[in-house]
């Protein structure tokens, strides 16, 4: 077989490749989000943009790497394999009503590939560009290093709730004289575990211990005490009072049902609850 021969079928079985890595990567992703949304690291809600968005980066940028040549329809060919998994988000968008809220969650999932697929080929271009000098490269590093760390920050501050606002206050509250309710999703898919903090007095506390039929306790775990959101305790309060649903586990899982420990800060008056929905 000649070099010429060879050269060929090393195209060709390149060419077959690429498809197979655009599945893997696509699965990859996937699971990938979709672990980092039980573990509550990302939220559900940009679920479809971070899926659309990292399917096309990564497969554009990761198919040119075995693809024999890289020239912008070869590009735009990769980015156009990135579109097949989203595919299901738009018809469902096309196919949503009126209402602003499943049509605007499914159309996140097409926008996030527009930008993600755009975003690789630009790099791409740059890359490969046999103009390019070596202060642009510079510069690029440097600004998409600024741009990445801006990314982490602002998503560490989502991530320990930094940017907390007042919560509506949920119908287990109700008629209560609760206030200032914040709501944290720290995990779940089927069963949820939520945090809650808001300010009542002792009376209003003890009502809705009964409402919750949670017996009072003396004990609080350590395990109660966690590092986020920044707004939960990391220590026991002086003077308090808790309560907890018989059967309350930290770890583990129990039957179905909902499952509460609250604990109440006497000299604050606040109010922290640990609420397990197990499904």
């Amino acid at each position: 077989m000649s070099s010429i021969d060879k050269l060929k079928r090393m195209h060709v079985l390149r060419w077959i490749l690429i498809p197979i890595v655009g599945f893997v990567l696509n699965w990859a992703v996937g699971a990938a989000l979709f672990i980092g949304a039980l573990i509550s690291a990302i939220s559900f809600d940009v679920l479809p943009f971070a899926y659309g968005f990292f399917v096309s980066l990564l497969i554009v940028l990761v198919c040119s790497i075995f693809a024999p040549i890289r020239s912008r329809n070869v590009l735009l060919i990769f980015w156009g394999l990135s579109f097949i998994p989203i595919v299901p988000f738009l018809m469902r968008a096309l196919r949503a009503g009126s209402e602003m809220g499943p049509q605007y969650f499914e159309w996140l999932g097409f926008f996030g590939w527009l930008i993600g697929g755009l975003l690789a080929i630009a790099m791409l271009r740059f890359w490969f560009n046999p103009e390019r000098s070596s202060q642009s490269t510079k510069r690029v590093f440097v600004g998409g290093g600024i741009l990445i760390v801006a990314f982490f920050a602002v998503w560490y501050a989502w991530f320990v709730d930094f940017t907390a606002r007042p919560d509506p206050i949920p119908a287990q509250l109700y008629p209560m004289n609760t206030k200032a309710f914040y709501s944290y999703r720290l995990a779940g898919f089927l069963d949820e575990t939520y945090l809650w903090k808001f300010e009542t007095d002792e009376a209003t506390i003890r009502a809705i211990a009964t409402k919750f039929n949670v017996r009072e306790t003396d004990t609080v775990p350590e395990d109660f005490f966690i590092w986020r959101p920044h707004w939960w305790p990391d220590e026991l309060p002086q003077n308090f009072l808790a309560f907890k649903t018989e059967g309350f586990v930290f770890h583990g899982r129990p039957s179905d049902g909902t499952y509460y420990f609250l604990l109440y800060d006497k000299d604050k008056q606040q109010a922290f609850v640990w609420l397990d929905a197990n499904f």
